[in-house]
């Protein structure tokens, strides 16, 4: 098995902006929104298993905002068990020729078989590192690639997130001893993504909650004279949009009726903020339900207090 990190395996046309999922890309700052996944997105644990068929893209290692070169990545070493965050020196060398990179560990998440959902975890103690590039004088060492943090020994499908000079990035990490050979499986449904689900000696293709939504989620998000909280159903989201846009700052800010083809669904895209122009920045906001249900609420952009 090859060691899971190593860049990206693309099938199919998909483009990353610098907006946030729901505009195509993590925001460097704050958590953005996340698109439902294409058809066929897959979770996949190595690079052998990505001849996807039919476009989507195989997710393998760290997303980031566009054109940022990630230097740590996630794997799982099969002899010892253990599943760990590396810096590769070879990029790092390249990177950090001028300064150090900072590397802050923010939250570790694992997919909860039984109740099928994800779960985070609790943070491990050391969480920031300076990342020194290799020394290159004459006589050094070749670089090897530097072990930041132990993440987990148990098998399991996990999604990690860090921070790399400010800029967030995260990864799947799959950790178990046989990967599933076969992964064509019908489309995800809406919300949710197929994935490589590893098992203490065995490996599956199955449906998870996509972790691009699901691992972003609010208890609780206001905006105008809406309060959206986790357990809602569609008709009480609805009745808190209605209440309309609250007038401060010498405008008007809320979050926007979806139309009803919108509500039809079970992801729900919209925004939030100005309506006028002069209230506080605004953003896009996703909104997830399950069995009529909301389940999850990411937002994206500046939000006011």
């Amino acid at each position: 098995m090859r060691p899971l990190g190593y860049g990206w395996r693309w099938a199919g046309v998909v483009a990353l902006g610098a907006a946030g999922w729901l505009a195509g890309c993590l925001a460097p700052a704050e958590p953005g929104p996340r698109e439902t996944a294409a058809p066929r997105d897959i979770l996949l644990p190595t690079e052998d298993a990505a001849d996807l068929g039919g476009g989507g893209k195989a997710i393998l290692g760290p997303l980031a905002g566009y054109g940022f070169k990630v230097v740590v990545h996630a794997r799982y070493d099969q002899q010892t068990g253990k599943g760990a965050l590396w810096a590769d020196e070879t990029l790092l060398q390249q990177v950090a020729a001028k300064k150090p990179r900072e590397f802050v560990f923010l939250e570790l998440w694992r997919y909860d078989l039984a109740a099928k959902a994800w779960v985070k975890l609790e943070k491990p103690a050391r969480t920031t590192t300076l990342l020194m590039r290799p020394s290159d004088a004459p006589g050094s060492k070749p670089p090897v690639d530097q072990l930041l943090l132990e993440l987990t020994n148990q098998v399991g499908l996990y999604w990690a997130k860090w921070t790399e000079d400010k800029v967030q990035v995260e990864a799947p990490l799959y950790c178990g001893p046989i990967n599933p050979n076969d992964l064509d499986i019908p489309p995800a449904p809406e919300g949710m993504i197929i994935s490589a689900i590893p098992h203490e000696n065995s490996g599956e293709a199955g449906y998870v909650p996509d972790p691009r939504i699901y691992c972003h989620s609010w208890n609780e998000f206001k905006n105008g004279n809406a309060v959206l909280r986790l357990g809602m159903t569609k008709a009480q989201v609805l009745e808190e949009i209605a209440k309309g846009g609250l007038k401060e700052f010498g405008g008007e800010y809320g979050i926007r009726k979806p139309d009803e083809a919108m509500q039809a669904k079970e992801i729900w895209h919209t925004s939030y903020g100005s309506f006028s122009g002069a209230a506080p920045g605004g953003g896009f906001l996703l909104l997830a339900f399950r069995e009529g249900r909301l389940v999850a609420i990411v937002p994206h952009g500046p939000y006011p207090a």
